[in-house]
């Protein structure tokens, strides 16, 4: 891949001027730096449709990228805003998919699947979440419910006692 990995000098580009950034975007597409800062200040502009198609050359251009600063969590940021449940959960289980190491997908994940009833979508993503960190409450609550939803006492009284322990 034609990745430009190179940080510009502040001569080059103020990286604190969203003009310059989008500037500087423009005749380095395939800039790193310049791509994540761009996506990054048009989220916080609140311009979500400019951000997904940002993100989209970010995932374009390092599609197996799950570290801080991927195009996956910023695109799913901004279908979240925009109210496209279904397309930030698409782009959540594709970050979900490339690391194992990804809780604040799995979180999501597990509110969206839990705000519509998808309780194998639940446990699975629960199951994720713990394996990082076993001491978030709300995650323990909402497997239980998940176990409810589908008639299994034991499991859910499991993770319920888990909760009010936490």
């Amino acid at each position: 891949n034609d990745v430009d990995w190179s940080d510009p000098t502040r001569e080059e580009v103020n990286p604190l001027s969203g003009l310059a950034v989008g500037a500087f975007v423009k005749k380095n597409p395939r800039n790193l730096w310049g791509l994540q800062i761009h996506t990054g200040n048009l989220l916080k502009a609140e311009k979500w449709e400019e951000a997904i198609q940002s993100a989209d050359q970010l995932i374009a251009l390092l599609p197996e990228f799950a570290g801080q600063g991927n195009g996956y969590a910023m695109k799913a940021g901004a279908l979240r805003e925009k109210g496209d449940s279904a397309g930030e959960v698409a782009v959540l289980e594709k970050l979900a998919s490339l690391s194992a190491e990804a809780p604040t997908a799995y979180n999501r994940l597990i509110e969206a699947k839990f705000n519509t009833g998808d309780w194998s979508g639940v446990l699975t993503n629960s199951d994720r979440s713990l394996a990082i960190n076993p001491f978030y409450e709300r995650t323990h609550y909402c497997q239980g419910c998940a176990h409810e939803g589908l008639k299994e006492a034991g499991p859910a009284v499991g993770a319920f006692k888990k909760s009010l322990a936490l």
